[in-house]
């Protein structure tokens, strides 16, 4: 498989997809600190410290290390400024990919999301044709749901399960690329 990083940044009309950067930290900690963006997310909301750690990890880690998540920065082509991040897990046998998106609530609705899973799908074809996308979220989150649809992905499952402290029903989407 060849670098992600060999195919950044990747510009999709007013998006862009790009590594993270400490330069990013006042953004990114705006919406990572949202408590009601967080509430489909895998992630809790952070303080700036954390923030300004996290940012630092994912600008020196390597993209797309099996077993490893990876964080790129989605954001507006024509200033640079962020708008949030897509996240890609590469399976320990490196054949599927996991992904998730954030946009502070500011960025969405415009489009930006769609733009980066295109970008993103995009690249991961590039780099190796033979990935399965997948993406889950919970049933209740229906802008994920249609953004995911609309992005080609197609519904593979579902199951039942607690996700912070609370039972709910989670839906599986594929891409293949």
């Amino acid at each position: 498989m060849l670098s992600l990083t060999s195919v950044l940044p990747s510009v999709n009309g007013e998006t862009t997809l790009r590594r993270l950067d400490p330069s990013d930290l006042r953004a990114f900690h705006a919406y990572r600190s949202d408590g009601e963006l967080a509430r489909f997310q895998g992630w809790a909301p952070m303080d700036e410290d954390q923030a300004r750690r996290f940012l630092s990890d994912m600008r020196a880690a390597s993209c797309l290390m099996p077993g490893q998540w990876t964080q790129l920065a989605v954001a507006q082509s024509s200033t640079d400024v962020l708008l949030g991040d897509l996240g890609l897990h590469l399976s320990d046998d490196a054949r599927m990919v996991e992904l998730g998106i954030t946009l502070s609530q500011a960025a969405q609705g415009r489009g930006h999301a769609l733009r980066a899973l295109q970008s993103c799908t995009t690249l991961l074809r590039t780099l190796d044709h033979r990935l399965t996308v997948r993406a889950g979220t919970d049933a209740r989150n229906q802008p994920c749901r249609r953004l995911l649809l609309s992005a080609g992905f197609s519904l593979a499952g579902t199951r039942f399960e607690q996700y912070k402290g609370e039972w709910c029903e989670e839906l599986t989407y594929v891409f293949h690329l």
